[in-house]
């Protein structure tokens, strides 16, 4: 309110000059342009007396100052309107950053939103918002709000007290506040990484189209930016050096020389080396570093060296829900305790952004959630493919005991979610414990269909072979009832199936429509799948999930 009188005052005075009236009680003083008593104004040079000069950022203006746009996070603070103040639920969910370039990094709640702006030094402002992830936001989210607030921008400016950003909507809607963002670590208050030189960052996940794929352990996967624009690179077992450049936004990454060990099965190295060298601009953060790639293919997320949890004496941290594959064993209740026929055929895997992947038997569900350091946990549920599952199906049961988790803990590797009103407990099991007890390659025993979700590695046929580019994207999980489980890249097929002797026939039945990218192999996996015979001629080949 205080502002709102502010800045209603500085209008009336600007209307007031405007119109050549000024308080009875002013004195004006001779300066520089005015002329002294008994003077004529000119007449002391011979020289009309100069027009103002155009304001530059930096310049007060009646208590105002245009402030500088780039090299900040900006967090939205509230919304005053002529009949409201609308108050950011979290202003760390609501962001703006802008490049030098043009561009503007926007997180919106639980999306992310690449924009165009313009800016002049007089404070005239224009946003753009343009491609946006398409997320289900929490029931509280104000992602709309603040978007269209955005794109009705007209100008900004700060007051000479503060730090704030204020941006001004279009016809007088309202003013956005904004706030610097967070540069502080919470823990040790020491100041966190603000660019790209003079940190070791640690890759923490890759989130693309498809999905978000985390780094099985981010100290084993780093980048090192040097001034002399050379980066010093860890790709699991192997070292690398690289050149770079950037002019604060944009990024290129040309790894050089490196070492060819062969790193242990399982590895992601060449996941993490193409990751970099596709990288386009980057942006640091709260003392995160996030590289967007080429053609918009996907965000490389890093966190600086040291800041993960680790046991002391640097063993390896216990037990979080993010990075990896959790499956329902069982639940209990306090007079009851029900086992999970099959846990590989419900599982739910957190990412980092606050999204969840969840597989409830013959569906795939999406789903957002949120946590705090008292081992609260809320799950929302959202979009599904909603498919008829076998009559022995927990699905129901399964979505509905996450849709009312309140808490979680570890119980040695175990999660345990708790229920609201202490309704029950599920126990999950990592979904790399489910394959320990298999048998490996070159055993006697014979190798079951079910029970493991199999990627597709490649197909001969007599005239080629068919290879992956990546097998994480094409599986398949073959159920006891009879049923298959396909993830065909950007898409979810339900399918039948029969064994006979070593014959194996495939009928794919409903499947999602999405349009996956350019350079899917989906049409290819599902054609090979229906040709699925034992003929040595033609073969597909697929194998167990690293994390398996």
């Amino acid at each position: 309110m205080k502002r709102l009188v502010l800045l209603l005052s500085l209008v009336l005075l600007l209307a007031l000059a405007a119109c050549g009236l000024q308080p009875e009680t002013q004195e004006v003083l001779p300066g520089e342009g005015t002329a002294a008593a008994g003077e004529t104004p000119g007449e002391t040079t011979g020289e009309a007396t100069p027009l103002p000069a155009t304001p530059d950022v930096g310049d007060v203006i009646g208590g105002t100052i245009i402030p500088t746009l780039t090299g900040t996070t900006w967090e939205w603070v509230d919304t005053t309107t002529p009949v409201e103040t609308i108050v950011a639920v979290d202003p760390t969910r609501y962001t703006i950053t802008f490049n030098d370039d043009g561009t503007a990094n926007i997180m919106a709640d639980c999306n992310s939103v690449t924009a165009t702006y313009t800016a002049d030094q007089t404070g005239a402002l224009t946003i753009m918002p343009g491609a946006s992830t398409m997320m289900a936001c929490p029931e509280d989210t104000q992602d709309q709000l603040f978007l269209g607030a955005l794109a009705s921008a007209t100008n900004f400016f700060a007051i000479d007290t503060g730090n704030d950003l204020y941006i001004d909507q279009a016809a007088d809607a309202g003013t956005m506040r904004f706030r610097v963002g967070g540069g502080m670590d919470a823990e040790t208050g020491s100041q966190l990484p603000t660019s790209l030189t003079g940190t070791t960052w640690e890759w923490v996940s890759v989130i693309d189209p498809m999905g978000q794929t985390a780094a099985a352990d981010p100290t084993r996967y780093t980048i090192t930016f040097n001034d002399d624009s050379t980066a010093n690179i860890v790709a699991d077992c192997n070292s690398a050096t690289a050149m770079y450049a950037t002019d604060g936004s944009s990024l290129t990454i040309m790894p050089g020389a490196t070492t060819l060990v062969a790193c242990e099965p399982g590895s992601q190295d060449q996941l993490f080396l193409s990751s970099l060298s596709s990288a386009a601009s980057y942006t640091v953060e709260d003392g995160e570093l996030f590289i967007a790639l080429d053609a918009e293919a996907g965000t490389v997320m890093f966190r600086a060296a040291g800041t993960g949890a680790t046991t002391e004496g640097g063993a390896a941290a216990a037990p979080v829900l993010t990075g990896t594959t959790w499956q329902w064993t069982d639940s209990m209740t306090a007079s009851t305790a029900t086992a999970v026929s099959d846990p590989t055929r419900y599982a739910i895997t957190f990412n980092e952004d606050g999204t969840a992947n969840i597989t409830a038997d013959c569906n795939a569900v999406t789903g957002t959630y949120t946590t705090d350091a008292t081992g609260a946990l809320t799950i929302n549920l959202g979009a599904s493919t909603a498919v008829g599952c076998p009559e022995d199906s927990q699905d129901t049961e399964f979505l509905a005991a996450l849709a009312a988790a309140a808490s979680y803990s570890f119980d040695g590797e175990a999660l345990m979610i708790g229920q609201a009103g202490d309704a029950g407990t599920l126990r999950f099991q990592a979904a790399a414990a489910a394959g320990e007890e298999g048998a490996g390659e070159g055993d006697e025993a014979e190798m079951s269909l079910t029970g493991t979700l199999w990627q597709w590695v490649e197909t001969v046929t007599p005239v080629e072979t068919i290879t992956a580019a990546d097998p994480t994207r094409y599986t398949i999980a073959f159920l006891e009832d009879g049923t298959a489980a396909i993830g065909a890249d950007c898409n979810r097929v339900v399918a039948t199936y029969t064994v006979a002797d070593s014959a194996l026939t495939i009928v794919p039945g409903p499947s999602t429509l999405a349009a996956c990218p350019a350079d899917s192999q989906a049409t290819v996996f599902v054609t090979c799948l229906l040709y699925t015979s034992p003929s040595p001629r033609d073969r597909t080949r697929s194998r167990m999930p690293s994390s398996a």
